[in-house]
């Protein structure tokens, strides 16, 4: 009979012992560059880029105040090293109303290898004052690691099992 007790120390030794399980959540490291006085943070879920879909996120401070911009229109094209320039595309990043100050995209990258992420920002304060500047971020994307996609797979299905037989024992009682 499997119970609390047996679930939850699987669970911790799974979540210690193979941390390289990951899920689409929020962005935790960034790579900054500096233009001027504005410092442009990127990052990426997963951390590593890997060939496939990466969620890309993008924040614009004030180098010397640290405060976050809202209101701007970013660009955003990921090209290889030896790229032609008619095949670059640009995507426009989009802020949402729960992060303003972060902009957001889902770019596919089907290549391992070194990319480049040019991201290309207009600041428009009013219809008279546009600042527009870019910036070129590097990247190394790599093969994605299949134990990922076993190792969550198999935790999804134990989960569904214990589930199941919760529910079969909890009707069994109710039955009786």
């Amino acid at each position: 009979m499997i119970t609390f007790k047996i679930i939850l120390p699987i669970l911790i030794f799974g979540f210690l012992f193979f941390p390289t399980i990951e899920a689409n959540g929020s962005v935790k490291n960034y790579q900054e560059n500096q233009i001027d006085e504005f410092l442009i943070g990127l990052g990426s879920v997963p951390d590593q880029p890997t060939k496939g879909l990466n969620h890309f996120a993008l924040y614009l401070t004030d180098a010397k105040s640290n405060e976050k911009f809202q209101n701007l229109i970013v660009y955003f094209s990921a090209y290889m090293e030896n790229h032609d320039n008619s095949e670059v595309v640009k995507y426009e990043m989009k802020n949402t109303l729960f992060d303003p100050e972060y902009y957001e995209i889902d770019v596919s990258l089907d290549t391992v290898g070194k990319w480049f992420l040019l991201v290309e920002i207009e600041i428009n304060d009013n219809q008279l004052d546009v600042q527009t500047f870019s910036t070129v971020f590097e990247i190394n994307v790599e093969s994605p690691n299949p134990l990922n996609s076993f190792l969550t797979l198999g935790l999804l299905g134990f989960l569904i099992i214990i589930l199941i037989r919760s529910i079969y024992k909890l009707l069994l009682r109710q039955s009786k």
